[in-house]
């Protein structure tokens, strides 16, 4: 009788096996939406590409600012092979960039911050905000007017605007407008 005994991997090797096997179901995901929540990575890929999802990290520079990317783990080597296979994404109406995670060090400028920074000063928000209106609004059709809200106490601006069309159309053209350019924001 001929007996053989198998050798049971050491747990060195299981660990590293785990880790190549999460790596190949992970992608990384950047060029997000500046208020992308996990909640709409999560709808996303598990909601509209039934890819299940089981971990979401957003990455950060090393001083912790938010870099807008993230990792995304499946529960499969093959869930991430068909999500890459996939030519646009698109979450929060912003297309992102999806491709393989190779590793940290492949990866090395999603974590690093750049060191030529680009300081602008007396940026009004306001004033963006309503070029932005204007310019939709020109766009869009005859408009009576737009009126920013402001708080009744201070008078600062309370992130309100109202355009006044002349036709329901030129209304909802508007809304679609806005809607693209400031992707993420509740509108009404």
């Amino acid at each position: 009788m001929l007996l053989q005994t198998m050798k049971s991997p050491s747990p060195r090797r299981l660990l590293f096996d785990n880790v190549t096997t999460k790596k190949k179901r992970t992608i990384v995901v950047s060029n997000l939406g500046s208020h992308t929540l996990k909640s709409d990575i999560y709808d996303y890929f598990d909601g509209m590409l039934k890819a299940k999802v089981t971990n979401i990290s957003f990455n950060s520079f090393e001083n912790k600012y938010y870099n807008r990317s993230c990792l995304v783990t499946f529960s499969s080597i093959e869930t991430a092979k068909r999500v890459r296979k996939i030519e646009r994404h698109h979450i929060q109406g912003v297309e992102v960039t999806v491709e393989r995670y190779r590793g940290k060090g492949k990866h090395q400028k999603l974590f690093q911050r750049g060191e030529h920074d680009l300081f602008i000063k007396g940026i009004n928000e306001v004033y963006i905000l309503h070029r932005l209106c204007e310019d939709i609004a020109a766009r869009c059709g005859p408009h009576s007017g737009i009126d920013f809200r402001r708080n009744d106490g201070d008078g600062k601006h309370n992130g309100e605007v109202v355009i006044s069309f002349y036709e329901e159309t030129h209304r909802q053209m508007a809304l679609i407008l806005l809607q693209e350019n400031i992707s993420g924001m509740p509108l009404f």
